[in-house]
């Protein structure tokens, strides 16, 4: 166990190594020279041993590889999808891959068919789901196949009459687990269905979709329609497989054929008025995070009805499921089919809910929106939409600041004269702030809690990132050349230069301290943008940054200008620069600066030998007068010796409470 757990370890370090060190320190690391070369001359046992550790090195960094992989596709294909408790019906948002190739001769499909045990019983429980499941996702996507399935044999009248509501077999299914393969059967059926046009004629004329908006009726009190159990009851959508339904109709809604359906049978009207019900929130959740809005249909304004007329709970639900539209890659390439807007739909409806009467939606709405303006053609179509946040206070003030990373957003910015109002605000305190705000996210980050289980109340836009650099105000300034012209203008930046070199070796006061690496801060931020590395040139600060890092005698002013320094090699500039000085920047295959930045000696950068650091003193025990215990003390000193006694003789637990009354007298 123990020589498992050190060869873990001894993987991860060389992972971390490979990743943040630079190319020169990393090389000898990866070799492993004790270990390559102990497999190489040492005995039969030894050798064996080292030759071990080195293949298992190797084995769990590719099965990590392919894990993290793998797990960043799962990510991208069901982003904005919650959690995987089984009364959450969420339908799969991407297609996977078949075992069974397309392209299947008669023979061996009729074989398959039959293994099914679908044309032999009608007893759900004895069918093979996992073949079918391939079936369908695999030969029934050839039309052939397809056609044969419906007209040859009763292979897919049974499958989808067993989906039927009113044959009560999937709709009396129990809600475990295990019976959540139905549901993803049921998807991928609706899917193959759609994609051929016989599969097209077949769904829109059985029986599936009539019965199921019959029982959708139940709910809309205008129908006339009511039941005594009705089919989309709280105790039947909680308990049993009911709310499934909503994931098929999200399969239907992806297509528009499938739209045309629900359609056909009224179905939005129905859903409309299940926005309505204000005690069925669990119905409107099911409705909101199965239908796929991508298409531009009536469901964006079932959405639009939600974000706006039902509570507050919904509210915030709906503007989470947001972010997938807003910051969908495939939905911005492929905008002329879902509208002639892509994300852009998504986007307009985030700038409305920063209107909303509660602060919890309109904070949802900001973080996708900072989110969004990661792209550039997003963020300028965020400043077209001119959004006023001057409502939300703090809250929206890290859009704002990505707004100034563009022309377009200082321009904006401009006229609504936050620009020169902000930078006043940040030179005269909040870059102080700044410096709390980042030492609190380290500490966060470096602090081991115990993990808690995660429950419905959790769900997050995405996780917080403690330990990362918060948007700093210069830095979102100087991306723009209309922005450093301000800031040169403004000789902030020369104001910052000289409060480092003035005060570096200072660390007698607080507030000293504090200006201090509030500068470095500004500094190091307006040194990572390669419009702001210019400006690093004009000055000697450089050379002042790294012997703050090299010699300072507060370990937290060292490891601030290390920060900095790792904020400046961001810069193609800024990396050249450090160069200069022998300090070396970590970089990606493409040759980009990670922001991590390593000086020639490593030693010299934690070692405080080179300090005059002065041993705190001693502390010395007060004297304790003589005979004070056994109460042999000097008259003049009797009274104190008498309480110090009281005191010792009231921890035995017998007389405990007749000497407190004597010390109480």
């Amino acid at each position: 166990m123990l020589k498992r757990k050190g060869t873990l370890l001894l993987g991860e370090v060389l992972k971390l190594a490979d990743h943040c060190l630079p190319t020169s320190a990393n090389a000898n690391i990866q070799v492993l020279h004790e270990l390559l070369a102990e497999s190489i001359e040492g005995g039969f046992e030894d050798g064996a041993l080292a030759s071990g550790v080195i293949y298992q090195i190797d084995s769990v960094n590719r099965t990590l590889q392919r894990s993290g992989h793998l797990a960043k596709v799962q990510q991208s294909l069901s982003s904005g999808t919650t959690n995987q408790n089984p009364n959450n019906f969420s339908r799969p948002s991407g297609p996977i891959k078949s075992k069974l190739g397309v392209d299947m001769d008669e023979i061996q499909f009729r074989a398959l068919l039959l293994e099914t045990q679908v044309l032999t019983t009608a007893n759900h429980l004895k069918w093979k789901w996992d073949l079918i499941n391939d079936l369908i996702e695999g030969p029934l996507c050839n039309p052939k196949r397809l056609e044969e399935s419906i007209k040859a044999s009763k292979f897919m009248k049974r499958l989808v009459a067993f989906y039927r509501p009113f044959k009560y077999k999937f709709s009396e299914a129990r809600n475990t687990k295990p019976n959540q393969r139905y549901v993803r059967v049921g998807c991928a059926l609706v899917k193959t269905l759609l994609q051929n046009p016989e599969g097209i004629a077949y769904l829109s004329e059985s029986k599936l979709l009539r019965q199921l908006a019959e029982c959708l009726a139940q709910l809309d009190r205008q129908s006339g329609l009511t039941s005594t159990s009705p089919l989309f009851s709280p105790y039947k959508v909680s308990e049993t497989l009911t709310g499934g339904y909503f994931a098929i109709l999200g399969a239907l809604s992806s297509d528009p054929h499938g739209l045309q359906m629900i359609e056909r049978w009224r179905m939005v009207n129905m859903f409309y008025h299940i926005m309505e019900l204000d005690t069925r929130e669990d119905l409107i959740r099911a409705l909101l995070c199965n239908m796929d809005f991508s298409l531009d249909s009536h469901l964006r304004v079932m959405l639009s009805k939600a974000l706006t007329a039902c509570p507050k709970s919904i509210r915030a639900y709906a503007t989470r499921l947001l972010r997938k539209y807003a910051t969908s890659q495939q939905l911005e390439n492929d905008s002329p089919q879902n509208g002639a807007n892509g994300t852009q739909w998504a986007i307009r409806i985030l700038v409305t809910q920063l209107y909303d009467p509660e602060v919890q939606v309109c904070e949802i709405a900001v973080e996708i929106l900072e989110e969004v303006c990661n792209r550039k053609e997003q963020l300028e179509y965020v400043v077209r939409c001119r959004p006023a946040l001057d409502h939300l206070g703090a809250i929206g003030a890290p859009l704002l600041l990505r707004f100034l990373s563009t022309s377009l957003g200082y321009q904006y910015l401009d006229g609504l004269d936050y620009i020169n109002h902000e930078m006043d605000d940040w030179f005269l305190g909040r870059n102080d702030s700044y410096v709390m705000l980042v030492e609190a996210s380290l500490s966060r980050a470096l602090m081991v809690l115990p993990e808690r289980p995660k429950t419905n109340s959790d769900e997050q836009i995405r996780s917080r990132e403690y330990g990362t650099v918060p948007p700093h105000f210069y830095r979102e300034l100087t991306r723009t050349v209309e922005g450093c012209q301000l800031l040169r203008k403004s000789r902030h930046f020369n104001e910052f230069v000289a409060n480092i070199q003035d005060s570096w070796s200072d660390h007698d006061e607080p507030e000293t301290m504090i200006k201090l690496k509030g500068s470095l801060w500004a500094v190091g931020n307006v040194g990572s943008v390669e419009l702001g590395a210019p400006f690093l040139e004009e000055t000697d600060v450089v050379d002042c940054i790294i012997k703050i890092a090299m010699s300072s005698e507060v370990m937290t002013m060292r490891g601030t200008a290390f920060f900095v320094l790792g904020l400046i090699s961001r810069s193609l500039h800024g990396m050249e620069i450090l160069t200069e000085y022998g300090w070396t920047a970590a970089t990606d295959h493409l040759g980009r600066s990670l922001g991590y930045c390593l000086p020639p000696n490593l030693e010299e950068l934690t070692s405080m030998a080179s300090q005059n650091l002065k041993s705190p003193p001693q502390r010395v025990p007060p004297p304790v007068p003589t005979g004070a215990v056994d109460g042999t003390a000097e008259p003049d000193n009797a009274l104190p010796s008498r309480i110090i006694v009281l005191i010792v003789e009231a921890g035995n637990p017998v007389i405990t409470m007749g000497k407190c009354r004597e010390l109480q007298a």
